[in-house]
């Protein structure tokens, strides 16, 4: 996945970037390529004193829900509106938007300009045309964000085509966020360039690489500094520090001592166990949180890179700056009944900067009950505010929970000085997420129904107070939803102080239960594999199984586990898949277990998968292979492949809401399925089975909006039905034809791909 980044980042920053008319004057001021090191610039996270940004949004003026199309006023041609008439000078930190389509048109006219200097399709805007190249501008969850600067000296406009009317849908809704720094005129920036120096891509190149290596796991330190036992009930500082210094990063592992655990006290060791900060000899810590929540792990474990805090099998990795002028000192309190082993190794600098902060984090907890916001953070002093983690849990069986608006009020302030359009939006994401997904700066680590948990860090674009701070999520829209919400909010502050105080009693900070937690087992583990997550899937299996040993999906279970650790590496012999052959666990894991070793057997036997909500068959190179017509279901069967080129294609005739289709074809080197490019259409053409995609007239290449998490996408489909086989839901992405909900019918689908497939990377998990 790496090369193919670096290979597309190559040919676009190769490129010559000229995408508009206007001289893009760039005399005098800080250079563009400086804001661009910002988008990595970590050092200056505790640096205090900016100024206030705004926050542009389309968020609905008159208190309702309807956070969409609300713009400035027509744009400079009809057909035409202005999202932001920005007066500098001033910086774009982050742009954000979601409810049109691809293709949406887009111009940026840079201080008083007459033609726009940027003039192109939402899709080159947010990730095909340089310098707004992944991983700063991405297409993801179902809505579009860019972290690249958009420089201005003295004004910048943003327009775009008014949204469409759908023939079936009706208006399209566009909702957008521009976070907005503004700078003084004795700090004006060089105007976003109309055409990259050398210095500038190399700049881009720079931020790309930083933001693409920091989505790999953290890896454990040469050599632990300190290593200690804590017994049950007991509180041991773990490392402390006298002097001024900066803790540039810190590693650490927490881990039972001995066996007798069960799986889920071990995932309840994540709030168990609490980690308090201590500045300067204070008696109060200025960072009081359970570990776990800590590293935006809020029920189980999970694994994931990030610029700033990362999360591995072995433990965890913190990259937020800790600057202090004389003491800092770490201790963890051990709620666990038995004893763990902490682990820490430290990178220490000494010499505090001037003019610096202190880290903070606090932890809070709301819920169950409707009627009030979730408060994330409510401190005095002067500070910025950096990010926050938060988990949600709705019980009302729906996503409505997260239709909450996100509201900072600054120093005071009656009225929000921050308005956001709704919770998964502050955390780039849109319409309650796709699924799960991690980025430099933002991730969402759990989402299946109905709970989803997310991170959003504010790098270099910080919401900066003077006097207080209060930071709040909606319950839902009007705050009418019933559920838990849990957050860690990230600030630094001119002076330690202490925060709101972890509860002691552990039951209050452990994770809450999820009414639909046993239907949503295999929607979780489609999720993790995705992420290639595979430990946790199999940890999350292991606790399934220790509470539900009897269950009619045991043995597909267990069988499932013994996929999990091949994908983990390790060599699993025939001994252990016997039991399951013969029929010792059940007759749906003896049926796919057999399977399962006729495909390992030989290197050209393949697994062919569907699972299509509608009535459908699926083709290989012509011939059928099997038929479906279940949205929990996974229909398999085993195939050889000759070496060449293949072609799976599947024709469903929609039955239900909501249809789709979702099949692909697995082999031990790789695998190949829907996805988004996927060619799809409703009038197919004789042949279309096996003609070459060259000679086909009249199909459409799925894009991502059109694209389904794969069963389910929403509270239609609450579960999946239990199998053992791997990957096959997860590397492949339910698909759609267009308009299918209203037009109904049938539609067509075709995937080419060639044997043997090698794309192990993809299947592989880090480590």
């Amino acid at each position: 996945m790496k090369k193919q980044f670096c290979a597309m980042l190559a040919l676009l920053l190769g490129l010559m970037f000229v995408i508009g008319c206007g001289s893009g004057d760039t005399a005098g001021g800080r250079p563009w390529r400086d804001y661009v090191a910002d988008t990595s610039a970590i050092s200056q996270l505790p640096e205090l004193g900016g100024a206030t940004p705004a926050l542009h949004t389309s968020y609905d003026r008159t208190g309702g829900n309807n956070d969409y199309n609300y713009f400035l006023r027509p744009g400079s041609e009809p057909g035409w509106v202005v999202l932001a008439d920005l007066t500098g000078p001033g910086v774009v930190r982050r742009f954000w938007t979601t409810g049109i389509e691809n293709g949406h048109p887009f111009k940026l006219y840079f201080d008083g300009e007459k033609r726009p200097r940027f003039s192109g399709t939402v899709d080159e805007l947010f990730g095909q045309v340089s310098p707004f190249v992944y991983p700063l501008a991405q297409h993801l969850n179902q809505c579009w964000w860019s972290y690249v600067p958009l420089t201005f000296r003295s004004a910048l406009r943003i327009e775009a085509k008014h949204p469409p009317t759908h023939r079936f849908w009706g208006p399209r809704r566009m909702y957008f966020q521009l976070n907005v720094e503004p700078l003084s005129a004795e700090a004006a920036p060089q105007s976003f360039p109309a055409q990259l120096k050398t210095a500038d891509t190399e700049a881009v190149q720079h931020a790309v690489s930083t933001w693409t290596e920091a989505l790999t796991w953290p890896k454990p330190p040469s050599e632990w500094m300190t290593t200690m036992i804590l017994p049950a009930g007991t509180t041991g500082q773990i490392w402390e520090a006298a002097g001024a210094g900066t803790l540039e990063q810190w590693d650490i592992s927490v881990e039972p001592t001995a066996e007798g655990w069960s799986q889920k006290a071990k995932e309840q060791m994540l709030q168990d166990v609490v980690l308090q900060v201590r500045y300067e000899g204070q008696a109060e810590p200025s960072i009081d949180v359970p570990i776990g929540d800590f590293f935006c792990n809020a029920w189980r474990k999970r694994s994931f890179g990030s610029l700033l805090l990362g999360s591995a099998p072995w433990g965890y990795q913190c990259r937020l700056p800790m600057p202090f002028t004389s003491r800092i000192a770490f201790t963890l309190i051990n709620g666990a009944d038995r004893e763990v082993r902490i682990r820490f190794t430290p990178r220490f600098a000494p010499g505090a900067p001037a003019h610096t902060g202190y880290l903070h984090a606090e932890w809070r907890k709301s819920g169950p009950e409707a009627g009030r916001p979730h408060v994330v953070t409510d401190i005095q002093g002067q500070g910025k505010f950096i990010g926050c983690f938060l988990g949600v849990t709705g019980l009302d069986k729906s996503w409505w929970i997260l239709e909450g608006d996100d509201q900072y009020y600054v120093d005071g302030a009656r009225q929000p000085t921050w308005h956001g359009t709704g919770l998964e939006d502050y955390f780039n994401g849109g319409w309650y997420y796709r699924g799960a997904s991690f980025t430099a700066l933002s991730g969402v680590l759990d989402r299946y129904p109905f709970r989803t948990a997310q991170y959003r860090f504010h790098l270099h674009d910080p919401v900066h107070f003077a006097q207080s701070l209060r930071m709040q999520f909606e319950r839902g829209d009007q705050n009418v939803s019933h559920g838990y919400l849990r957050s860690v909010a990230y600030l630094y502050l001119a002076q330690p102080r202490g925060v709101a105080p972890v509860p002691a009693d552990r039951a209050v900070r452990r994770g809450e239960e999820n009414p639909l937690e046993q239907y949503s087992l295999m929607l979780q583990l489609f999720e993790l594999e995705r992420m290639n997550n595979f430990a946790s899937a199999q940890a999350q299996v292991t606790e399934w199984l220790e509470e539900n040993p009897q269950h009619a999906d045991a043995g597909v279970l267990r069988l499932r586990q013994l996929e999990y650790r091949r994908l983990l590496g390790e060599a699993v012999p025939d001994a252990e898949y016997l039991p399951f052959r013969e029929g010792q666990h059940g007759a749906a894991a003896a049926e796919q277990a057999k399977l399962l070793a006729w495909f390992y057997a030989e290197p050209n036997r393949a697994l062919v998968g569907a699972c299509l909500n509608g009535v459908g068959k699926v083709y290989l190179d012509g011939r059928e292979i099997l038929s479906a017509n279940s949205p929990v279901d996974l229909a398999v069967a085993g195939v050889e492949l000759g070496a060449g080129a293949h072609l799976l294609a599947a024709s469903v005739t929609a039955e239900r809401p909501t249809p789709w289709a979702q099949f692909g074809v697995r082999m031990t080197g790789g695998i190949a399925g829907t996805g988004p490019g996927t060619a799809a259409t409703r009038t197919p053409r004789t042949g279309w089975q096996t003609a070459p995609g060259d000679a086909l007239e009249g199909w459409a290449k799925t894009v991502s909006m059109d694209c389904m998490r794969g069963p389910p996408h929403d509270e239609t489909y609450m579960s999946a039905r239990a199998n053992a086989f791997v990957l096959l839901q997860a590397k492949v992405y339910g698909i759609r034809v267009a308009d299918w909900d209203a037009h109904k019918g049938s539609g067509y689908f075709r995937v080419p791909f060639s044997a043997p497939l090698t794309n192990r990377s993809s299947m592989a998990t880090q480590v």
